[in-house]
């Protein structure tokens, strides 16, 4: 009986209870302490580390482990944006890769008016840096184009932003063009229209109605491929304009049924505009215009008052205004004006080309009635035509 309490006290392997326990405490602690064979410390469940440590972990031999990092870093945001970055310069491949792999993470999930942090982390080691880091780089941010831009497709169309391809009118020319327009089928939430900076390939917007406000046009003006704007039926502030001086160039300028006082015909005069400024139906007057010409000899201006017949005539190597199109639902449809016939008078005016055609008609408001004379099938016709407003849709 001795012998059975002795063996109780002293357990299996001849050790006192006391000293086994001891052992085992002093091994656990040095466990922790002890470095990893790939000189990196290991990892205890809740145990803080700085995000180096994390980054470090990213070429861990064990997969657990560089899961682990790669989770805490993606948990951590933009912190760890500075220590990925540092890596990625100096850091072996499979750490570079990696990295950028979380940046890539973390940028996806940035508002898309941010692009700075990850973001702006990729494209300074894009920019920066060489070889196969410069290429992933590269690669990464390609993708993200590549998801933002989907993103940004399905959150416009949710907010009811068109961006396809339909008619846009140029001053006197009118085409099919891929484009965006904002009207009144936008359901007048901002956020979505941060993601427009995200569209490429677009180099046509419409902004309709409730589309001409500035906090709108704050967005637009961040579309990397804009070149053309139209501002339709509707009324503007001089914040609006502001936003659009904020760009480093324009192309041309569509400015219709929009009222423009002085002081805002002044900054509109003042806008980085290079090819054209067509306005029609804002009120402004002839000698203002004039002005406007003479100050600014290289830009074509042209100026309508806004009535609208809605037919286009061949302008090619022909002395007479043959209509080659007319416009579905405009006054000449209306009238019954038809492709081939030939306008040779409007009221007491001759016509013998579209210019001179575009001349009379320019001079009336919408609402005004005009006399067309015109010759079809070899005989002379008249009718009248009440002009209406070029609208795009």
């Amino acid at each position: 009986m001795t012998r059975h309490l002795i063996r109780s006290i002293i357990g299996p392997i001849g050790l006192p209870i006391p000293i086994i326990a001891l052992a085992l405490i002093f091994a656990t602690a040095f466990a922790k302490a002890a470095p990893a064979q790939d000189g990196t410390s290991a990892v205890a469940d809740g145990e803080d580390r700085s995000l180096e440590y994390y980054v470090g972990q990213l070429s861990h031999s064990q997969y657990l482990h560089r899961e682990a990092a790669t989770k805490h870093l993606i948990e951590a945001g933009e912190k760890a944006v500075p220590a990925l970055s540092a890596a990625i310069r100096k850091g072996d491949l499979e750490t570079t890769t990696r990295a950028i792999g979380v940046l890539s993470d973390l940028a996806l999930d940035q508002p898309p008016e941010d692009d700075g942090n990850a973001l702006g982390a990729l494209k300074a080691i894009a920019s920066e840096s060489t070889g196969s880091r410069q290429v992933a780089a590269q690669k990464v941010i390609a993708e993200i184009n590549e998801a933002r831009e989907q993103e940004a497709l399905e959150s416009l169309s949710n907010a009811g932003v068109y961006i396809g391809f339909d008619e846009f009118a140029v001053g006197a020319l009118t085409g099919q063009k891929f484009l965006l327009r904002i009207d009144d089928q936008w359901n007048r939430k901002s956020e979505p229209l941060a993601w427009l900076r995200w569209l490429r390939g677009i180099e046509f917007v419409s902004l309709v109605g409730p589309g001409i406000q500035a906090d709108v046009i704050a967005n637009v003006i961040h579309m990397p491929h804009l070149k053309t704007i139209a501002l339709i039926d509707g009324e503007v502030e001089a914040a609006a304009i502001d936003q659009l001086a904020k760009m480093s160039r324009i192309d041309s300028l569509e400015i219709r049924y929009v009222t423009l006082t002085p002081e805002l015909m002044d900054k509109v005069a003042a806008l980085p505009i290079r090819e054209s400024l067509n306005l029609m139906g804002t009120g402004v007057k002839e000698p203002r215009v004039e002005k406007l010409r003479a100050d600014l000899p290289g830009l074509s201006i042209l100026h309508r008052h806004g009535g609208f017949l809605g037919v286009t005539c061949n302008t090619f190597g022909v002395t007479r205004c043959e209509i080659t199109s007319v416009l579905p639902q405009s006054a000449a449809a209306s009238a019954g004006l038809q492709r081939q016939d030939v306008i040779i008078g409007i009221d007491d005016n001759k016509i013998e080309l579209f210019a001179d055609l575009q001349k009379v008609i320019n001079e009336h408001v919408p609402g005004d009635k005009i006399k067309v004379k015109y010759l079809r099938a070899g005989g002379i016709r008249q009718t009248t035509v009440q002009l209406g407003r070029q609208l795009d849709r």
